[in-house]
Formats: structure tokens, C-alpha cells, sequence
């Protein structure tokens, strides 16, 4: 990979453990997409960072305005969205969707007139993965459709309203429940996305 090709990355990522499994994962993704070429790797940690998920008043989208106004907090995340190409959000999966924490950082920074809802809606360039943890099996998923439906919500309903057609779900099955083989697969299989990120 030249240094033209190679992108500046950002990880965002949601657990409040430093020694889970979701953990590993995000640091073996940043191994691997650092192995590959990308020398800009950079960690949002949520948790660590103190991030306020929850959404007020000064970040309520002003549908009849013309221009947004947001707090301090969103305005310091949206600008640092901007300063990367391709956005990786490795959490673990609570009822088919993000935790709350994930789920407030994008109800509150993929805001209105910045990531959607706006011509010129500043995220549409992004290329961005999806990286859940899952407790249940692949099987289980393709048995009741559970794929379709992450898919569907992650890929259509949040990156494609905002425009962004280059985006994908890895999810990593059988998070909670496996043997030590098990979770040593997940592991590398978490390299072996980050050393894969420019194939898709």
C-alpha cells in the first residue's frame, strides 16, 4: 500500500472493560489495519473519554433552521469525524442493536445538517464498519433472520440515511458462550479484519 492509498482511520469503540473480549478485538483490528499499511489509527474510547450519551435540549435538531447550532461537547466529535476516511465501531450487541452509550454518541453526533437531512451533510464520503459483538451463533442469526435485520439497520437505516453507501457489518458470533479455542478465532478473526479492511 502506498501513502496515497492508505487512509486515516478512526475506531470507535463502546465498552466500559478494558480486559473484555470487545477489547482484544479492537486491538487486534488496529493491529491489523496498521499491518497493512494504515499508519493513522486512532481510538475513540467512549467510555474513558467520559462521553455523554444522553440527548438535551442543545443538540435537538431546529428542523425549521437553516444552520444547526450544537454544544461544545458534539461540535469537539464532529470535527473529529472530519479528520478521518473510514470509521470502525466495535461494541457489543444488546437486543439486535448498540448500547446505550453507542447509541447516544451517534443519536448526538450524527446529527441533523451534519450526517443527514442537508445537501452538503459532511459523513456521505465516510466509508465505515460494523463491528457487534454477538452472544448467539450465525446459525441462530440466519435462522431467524437476525442478519437481515442488523444488516438492514446498520448498513440502510443509519449509514445509508446519511448517505453513506460504502458500509458493512462483521459481526463476532458467540461472544459470550465458547470455548478458550473459541474465543482465541475471534480474536484473530479481529486481525484479520483490520489486515482485510481495503477489500471490501
Amino acid at each position: 500500500m502506498t501513502k496515497q492509498s492508505a487512509q486515516k482511520i478512526l475506531i470507535v469503540l463502546s465498552h466500559h472493560r478494558e480486559n473484555s473480549l470487545t477489547y482484544q478485538i479492537k486491538s487486534q483490528i488496529e493491529k491489523g489495519l496498521k499491518a497493512s499499511g494504515h499508519e493513522v489509527v486512532d481510538t475513540l474510547d467512549l467510555f474513558k473519554e467520559n462521553f455523554n450519551p444522553i440527548l438535551r435540549e442543545p443538540d435537538e435538531p431546529q428542523w425549521s433552521e437553516p444552520e444547526q447550532h450544537f454544544s461544545e461537547e458534539v461540535n469537539k466529535e464532529m470535527e473529529r469525524l472530519l479528520k478521518y476516511d473510514s470509521i470502525i465501531f466495535v461494541f457489543p450487541m444488546y437486543w439486535f442493536g448498540m448500547p446505550a452509550m453507542l447509541k447516544g454518541y451517534v443519536e448526538r453526533v450524527w446529527n441533523y445538517g451534519f450526517a443527514y437531512g442537508a445537501p452538503d451533510t459532511k459523513l456521505k464520503s465516510k466509508k465505515v464498519l460494523w463491528c457487534p459483538l454477538a452472544g448467539a451463533s450465525a446459525e441462530v442469526f440466519r435462522k431467524y433472520k437476525y442478519d437481515d435485520m442488523v444488516n438492514h439497520y446498520f448498513n440502510v437505516a443509519i449509514a445509508g440515511f446519511c448517505g453513506i453507501q460504502n458500509s458493512k457489518v462483521n459481526c463476532f458470533f458467540r461472544s459470550n458462550h465458547n470455548t478458550p479455542e473459541g474465543f482465541q478465532k475471534l480474536i484473530e478473526e479481529g486481525y484479520r479484519v483490520g489486515l482485510e479492511f481495503d477489500k471490501w
